[in-house]
Formats: C-alpha cells, sequence, structure tokens
C-alpha cells in the first residue's frame, strides 16, 4: 500500500507532494481533520515513502510524483509493522515504558515521561537502518502542557534525518509554539458516497449505510464502528420510537435509552482507556446525537428537502409529520440542552424522561 491508496485525501497528499518534489519536506508536520478520516493511516504511508531505499517515480491524478517502491525490505518492514525506525507513539506506549511501575497506568493524556521516552530520547540516536527515524504521535492533543514544551525544541531543531508527525483531531488543543514549529495538512470529511460503498462493503443494508455515512459527517471510522455496534442494532427502532413517543410510553423509552447507552458503555470496556461509567455516558451522548440527527432530517423534509439518501426514509417522515418544522426545532434545541447536563453528572434516567416528556409537548 502506498500513500496515494488513502481515499478521498488528495489535497492532503498533493501537499505533501509538492514539498517532495521542491526537496523541501518539513521535519515536523501536524496531520489534523476529523475522526476516522485517515490521518493516522496516512502518517504511516508517508513514514513509509521517507523510509523507502528506492523510491519511484508514478504518473497519478498530481502528475509525476514520488511513491514508496512497496518491494524493498524498507517498505515490507513498515507494512509487516516491526520497522525499527517508525515508532507510533499512543497512550498504549504506556505498556512498553522502561519503568515496569508504570506500564499499568490508564492514561487519559501523553504525559511528558511517555514523549521523553519514545519521541526525544530516540530521536537523538542515529537511524537504526541507516536512512531516517519517522515519529508518529497519535492523538497528539492528548499531550498535557507539560509534554508540549518538552517536545518543542525536537519539533524547532530535530536531529537530523528525524521526521515528526503529529495527528490530531483536536489542532485547538496545542500551544501556539507547537503550532508555530510544525508544518500543517489539513485532512477534509470524506464523501458520502464513498462511505456508503465502504460500509456496504462490510455488510451494512444500503438504509444503514444510508443513515451512517450521513450521521458521521464524511468520518468513515465512525460509521464503520457505529454501524457494527449496540447502537447500529437499535438504530430503526429508536427512530421509530421517538415518532410515536407520547405521555404513556415517555418513561418506559427512557429506560429503554438508559439500558442500551449502559450496553455500549459496556461493549467499550476493552477498547478505552476509560471507566465503565465514562463509557456509558459516552452511549447516551451518542445516543442524543442519534436523536438530533433524526430531528434533523425531520426538520429538513418539513422544509421540502430531499432527504432520501440519509435512509429511515419512513421513520423520518413520520417524525416530519409528528413534529413539523416547529417542533423538530424545540426538540434539537431541547436534545442539546440535555447533553451538556450529561456532562454535568446529572442522573441519565430523569434526564431522558425530562427530556421525552418535552419532546410530547412540541408534538402535534
Amino acid at each position: 500500500m502506498s500513500i496515494f491508496e488513502v481515499q478521498g485525501q488528495g489535497r492532503a497528499i498533493e501537499q505533501l507532494q509538492r514539498a517532495m518534489r521542491a526537496e523541501r519536506v518539513a521535519q515536523s508536520y501536524i496531520f489534523h481533520g476529523p475522526e476516522g478520516v485517515g490521518k493516522a493511516l496516512s502518517a504511516v504511508q508517508w513514514a513509509k515513502l521517507l523510509l523507502c531505499a528506492r523510491p519511484v517515480t508514478r504518473t497519478s491524478e498530481f502528475g509525476p510524483v514520488w511513491d514508496c517502491c512497496d518491494e524493498c525490505h524498507e517498505c515490507q518492514l513498515v507494512a509487516s509493522g516491526g520497522h525499527p525506525d517508525l515508532h507510533i507513539i499512543s497512550r498504549s506506549s504506556n505498556k512498553y515504558v522502561k519503568d515496569k511501575s508504570k506500564r499499568d497506568r490508564q492514561l487519559r493524556d501523553l504525559p511528558i515521561d511517555i514523549i521523553r521516552e519514545f519521541v526525544i530520547v530516540p530521536a537523538g540516536v542515529q537511524p537504526s537502518r541507516g536512512r531516517a527515524r519517522v515519529f508518529v504521535i497519535d492523538e497528539a492533543e492528548r499531550m498535557n502542557n507539560q509534554a508540549q514544551n518538552s517536545i518543542l525544541k525536537t519539533l524547532e531543531e530535530p536531529p537530523a534525518n528525524a521526521y515528526l508527525v503529529l495527528v490530531t483531531s483536536r489542532p485547538d488543543r496545542f500551544l501556539p509554539t507547537i503550532h508555530s514549529r510544525c508544518q500543517s495538512v489539513r485532512f477534509g470529511p470524506l464523501g458520502r458516497e464513498f462511505i456508503t460503498g465502504k460500509l456496504v462493503e462490510a455488510g451494512a443494508s444500503a438504509e444503514a449505510a444510508g443513515y451512517w455515512a450521513n450521521f458521521s459527517g464524511g468520518r468513515l471510522g465512525m460509521a464503520l464502528n457505529l454501524s457494527g455496534s449496540v447502537l447500529g442494532e437499535v438504530r430503526s427502532d429508536l427512530l421509530s420510537r421517538l415518532s410515536a413517543v407520547d405521555y404513556d410510553t415517555a418513561l418506559e423509552m427512557a429506560g429503554w435509552l438508559v439500558d442500551v447507552g449502559k450496553k455500549y458503555g459496556d461493549s467499550l470496556k476493552d477498547e478505552t482507556e476509560q471507566s465503565g461509567a465514562e463509557n456509558t455516558r459516552d452511549g447516551q451522548i451518542l445516543l442524543m446525537e442519534m436523536m438530533i440527527h433524526g430531528f434533523s432530517l425531520a426538520l429538513r423534509e418539513a422544509a421540502g428537502v430531499d432527504v432520501s439518501g440519509a435512509g429511515e426514509r419512513d421513520s423520518v417522515s413520520k417524525l416530519a409529520g409528528r413534529f413539523g418544522s416547529y417542533g423538530a426545532s424545540e426538540a434539537i434545541r431541547a436534545t442539546a440542552r440535555a447533553q451538556g447536563q450529561l456532562y454535568a453528572n446529572v442522573n441519565a434516567t430523569l434526564l431522558f424522561e425530562s427530556l421525552l416528556l418535552e419532546y410530547t409537548s412540541n408534538g402535534r
């Protein structure tokens, strides 16, 4: 695989290629954009090109471009995940720290000791295989201020043949001094048709693929994760229940939403560094996002906008008929307020009950 096989990011790839053609490749980059659009994959493929022993010239949509040969030993090592000069740093790097007493830490941030051990110190060592060392820091916005300050000198004056790529969906969390020392490469959201096609390839129905492609806002990673999760299983049921909610069913539906949020949280226990309560809250917030999304589609349909490609057309039509433009708008505002209260640790059951009862007062 090469960087040119990363889909939907032609502008970012062309920016990198321009630098390579001009022999002005920066040693420090920030790859930023929404989650799940190929930033980390692009960073690894960019590293592969930098480490390739026999880069080749190919013809592409950008004209003549440099590409990895995909055949040399360097390329094969990167592809296998075993290249000694490609360092991928994330919160999971904690498992490999030299201090065994720190290996079981639950990390929410990337602390200074991780950055020192896995970036700053090895960056000053000659490459094992003689070409370069490439450091990819995933979720780099999680570096705390100490860690960010500690890496400044390495970013400003990196050792010869050392390249750093900070991958982030929140560049606003970087100190201004980090931005000033790096070249910025923006990765945009992916096209809806592309995401729909990938979801169908992964086994989703056309209806589900259309819904999650629309919901994800161009984030393929999110669409794939959610379509195969507990939330993917309840998608139709959620919108159907919303279109029929009334005073008699509001309390029962609130309990159902709390249970679904907990099931989603439980499914993440081996995938995140968060507590079970935090994972459950994330599930409840996502459910509210799905509710907002449903009412947004209903609002557009009530206004005469064609939303046929967004999935769940029947339920959306029922929502539009039940709430109309005004009621859907009020439901969106109420749900956004409720999301903020979830972050403040308000009782989720009471919050969902209050929200659903508010919905009933906005319906026709």
